[in-house]
């Protein structure tokens, strides 16, 4: 069982600077968003995966002419954002549903630690979803905590099987996370690796796609 929520409901209002403290052990939220916002692209951004918004706070406040829509499978999506929510809307809904409403393609797609909590059969789904969710010359930047020899990989391993509770997660090499993306997002075209501190875990990809 999951100590993560029984933990957030007893925090209430100081969930949000203990979360984002609890956070800071692991990554750098705020390079994370710099390195993001560094990059070129449109306005209509789609976060796969938002949790509790934190990313999408920082995309919306350093980036003012950027919306977001964030999803997710858990409740209360977004729950800990901070910026200005004009910009900014969470659902609770799947990329597949969320794909079936027809919706405008988007400029940029973030999907930030999600993957390695996707069981490895339903990845590739998720993947091709995405990929037509993407306008043809759109940006993906993922970031994933990949397999490496680090502190931060470990901590990061024990902190989702036993903190968030998902005793399925899987994590990626970074060779394999190439692989994945390139077999189930067509006409991509890498354009970016950075690690992100405290850790060499902590590793953001960035694919343009080069337009039809």
């Amino acid at each position: 069982m999951s100590i993560g929520p029984t933990v957030r409901r007893m925090l209430g209002p100081v969930e949000a600077p203990i979360s984002s403290a609890y956070r800071s052990m692991f990554i750098n939220v705020g390079q994370l968003g710099e390195a993001m916002t560094a990059l070129p692209f449109g306005s209509r951004v789609l976060e796969v995966g938002v949790g509790d918004g934190m990313i999408a706070s920082q995309l919306t406040t350093r980036r003012l002419d950027v919306t977001v829509l964030g999803i997710d499978l858990a409740e209360n999506p977004g729950s800990l954002f901070e910026g200005d929510a004009t910009r900014a809307q969470f659902r609770t809904v799947s990329t597949s549903d969320l794909l079936a409403e027809k919706p405008e393609p988007f400029d940029a797609i973030v999907i930030a630690d999600v993957l390695h909590h996707v069981p490895p059969a339903i990845r590739p789904s998720l993947l091709s979803d995405v990929s037509a969710l993407l306008a043809d010359d759109g940006v993906l930047l993922v970031k994933e905590t990949v397999v490496v020899s680090s502190p931060g990989y470990w901590m990061g391993k024990f902190s989702d099987r036993y903190i968030t509770g998902d005793r399925n997660v899987s994590f990626l090499r970074e060779d394999d996370l190439h692989q994945l993306i390139s077999d189930n997002v067509p006409g991509l075209v890498a354009s970016g690796r950075s690690t992100i501190k405290p850790w060499k875990t902590n590793l953001l990809l960035v694919w343009r796609r080069s337009g039809s």
